[in-house]
C-alpha cells in the first residue's frame, strides 16, 4: 500500500476539530472525542496515510484542494484513534477539521 506523509506544515493548519454525532451519545462523549483529536493531532510530528484514501477524497470532491484533503485525512486518523483508543465509543461520531 503505498502511503503519503502529512508532514507538521499541515498539521499546523488544522485549528481545531468539530465533532459531530449523528445520533445520540453520551453526556460529553462529543466534547471527549474533540479534545482527544486536538490533542492527538498535536502530538504528531507527521502521519503516513494511504495515498488511495487521498485519492478517492479528490475525487469525490473536485473542489477541495490538495491542503484541505490532507486536513481531512489526518482528521480522519485522529478519530481512528479515538477509536482504538475508546472501545466502547459510540460508533456514530464524525469530524472534520476546523482551519
Amino acid at each position: 500500500m503505498d502511503t503519503i506523509t502529512i508532514d507538521s506544515d499541515v498539521l499546523t493548519t488544522i485549528r481545531g476539530v468539530e465533532v459531530e454525532s449523528t445520533g445520540r451519545a453520551p453526556s460529553g462523549t462529543i466534547e471527549e472525542c474533540r479534545a482527544f483529536c486536538e490533542q492527538w493531532l498535536h502530538e504528531q510530528t507527521a502521519i503516513e496515510v494511504s495515498a488511495a484514501t487521498l485519492a478517492e477524497s479528490a475525487d469525490a470532491n473536485p473542489e477541495w484542494t490538495t491542503l484541505h484533503c490532507q486536513q481531512v485525512a489526518a482528521v480522519d486518523a485522529a478519530m481512528s484513534a479515538y477509536y482504538a483508543a475508546h472501545k466502547h465509543a459510540p460508533d456514530n461520531l464524525s469530524a472534520a477539521p476546523i482551519f
